[in-house]
């Protein structure tokens, strides 16, 4: 008998412009609850990428969440989400936090797949036939492209086998879709909430998925302890005014950037205002090397 807990869109970072107290100590405390759950409960832990908010995070962030990591009784198994991977580009990966991990041990990228015996857990799309009950752990929209981040019906209704899809990247939480009578899909939404939308305030939750010999025994989402979001998103004490590149000349650009000073307002807030995400990504890099 199999068990598996599933989390996905960790996002750990140092920082985040839309919540108030100590982003980083939230994410280690919740991560902390879920690993204490999958131990009492022999479960492996699951993570569905975007497990670090940018492809490279300072070492001290990778450090709290290696001594949560590790505390973990049975085997991690990941995949990369799109926040875990440096310019958009795999050839990259061993510049990669997320790589680090793998590499050290702390995670067991799923890659070709795995066979436990009772289930095959796997990654790839479109689903193909194992003789077996499957779980399939991937990083995308559900019929909604984003290139390589899209998990589509028809990528799902190619096995005879029972099989629950888990899906990352989307941080809404979804009812479960069912495209065939032997297909479940499981949108539980983002581990870490991050964005100020009325549905960030939900608690976020894990899923508990049991397989045996004879099936799936059950498929329960499960709430994870965490902080109050009334406590977490209220009002920004700093608001980070939009501004226009265009009209703003380089003396305002390094006026925004050198002002950047306050826990609310990061290097990172006032870069996004003035040039790509991926600019952003490569300061970043840089800063953490």
């Amino acid at each position: 008998m199999s068990r598996f807990v599933f989390i996905t869109d960790i996002h750990l970072n140092a920082t985040c412009g839309v919540r108030n107290g100590n982003p980083l100590d939230d994410a280690i405390a919740k991560l902390d609850y879920v690993v204490d759950y999958a131990n009492k409960n022999k479960a492996n832990i699951l993570i569905g990428g975007d497990i670090f908010d940018h492809p490279t995070v300072p070492d001290f962030v990778k450090a709290k969440a290696a001594a949560v990591f590790r505390k973990a009784e049975l085997p991690i198994y990941t995949i990369a989400g799109n926040h875990d991977i440096l310019y958009n580009n795999t050839e990259y990966n061993y510049r990669t936090s997320y790589n680090l991990f793998v590499e050290v041990g702390l995670f067991n990228d799923i890659g070709d797949g795995i066979d436990f015996g009772d289930c095959w857990l796997g990654c790839t799309l479109p689903l193909t036939d194992k003789g077996k009950d499957q779980i399939c752990v991937f990083h995308g929209f559900y019929n909604i492209k984003d290139g390589a981040f899209t998990c589509m019906t028809s990528d799902v209704i190619t096995t005879s086998d029972t099989t629950v899809v888990l899906l990352g990247h989307d941080h809404s939480v979804y009812d479960v879709e069912i495209p065939r009578d032997n297909v479940m899909v499981v949108r539980v939404g983002s581990f870490f909430r991050g964005i100020r939308t009325d549905e960030q305030r939900r608690v976020p939750q894990m899923v508990d998925i049991e397989v045996s010999d004879s099936g799936f025994e059950h498929i329960n989402n499960v709430p994870i302890k965490c902080r109050d979001a009334k406590e977490i998103f209220t009002e920004r004490k700093v608001q980070v005014e939009k501004i226009n590149a265009e009209q703003l000349d380089y003396e305002g650009i390094i006026t925004r950037i050198r002002d950047a000073r306050s826990s609310e307002v990061t290097l990172a807030d006032a870069l996004r205002e003035v040039t790509t995400e991926d600019v952003v990504e490569f300061v970043e890099m840089l800063a953490a090397e």
